[in-house]
């Protein structure tokens, strides 16, 4: 399978055609290895960071749940152990949502996961439900 290398963003200069073709869309072309596919950075899904508050009764709802992160952008869904999260509201800057974390089962440690078009991020053992 060949290595994938993503980048970000663009850099800051584009301006002119040999700079769009060098740092086009799919990236720059850093390794002349032509088993080296450079993809577009909107394939990256979204890195979950943390949150705050990050523990609550599995009981009963936790509203005003902060969820930061990176390219959380177009976040469609937002789930604790698989329950979906309500009240979902990205930020301008696509570094944060605010969202209502659901009752859940029973108490324990679960991932919290963020699904955005180009697939889902999940931070292992984000919550904890006591």
């Amino acid at each position: 399978m060949p290595e994938v290398e993503a980048l970000a963003a663009p850099p800051p200069d584009t301006s002119t055609l040999a700079n769009a073709n060098t740092y086009g869309y799919w990236g720059k072309r850093t390794d002349p290895n032509p088993d080296t596919v450079y993809a577009p950075s909107g394939s990256i899904p979204a890195v979950v960071q943390s949150l705050t508050p990050n523990t609550g009764l599995h009981t009963g709802t936790v509203p005003g749940v902060v969820i930061k992160g990176d390219r959380l952008f177009g976040a469609t869904a937002a789930s604790v152990n698989a329950v979906a999260c309500t009240a979902l509201s990205v930020d301008a800057s696509g570094r944060q949502i605010t969202c209502t974390v659901p009752a859940l089962a029973a108490a324990g440690t679960f991932d919290v996961a963020v699904t955005v078009p180009s697939g889902v991020g999940t931070l292992y053992g984000g919550w904890v439900a006591t």
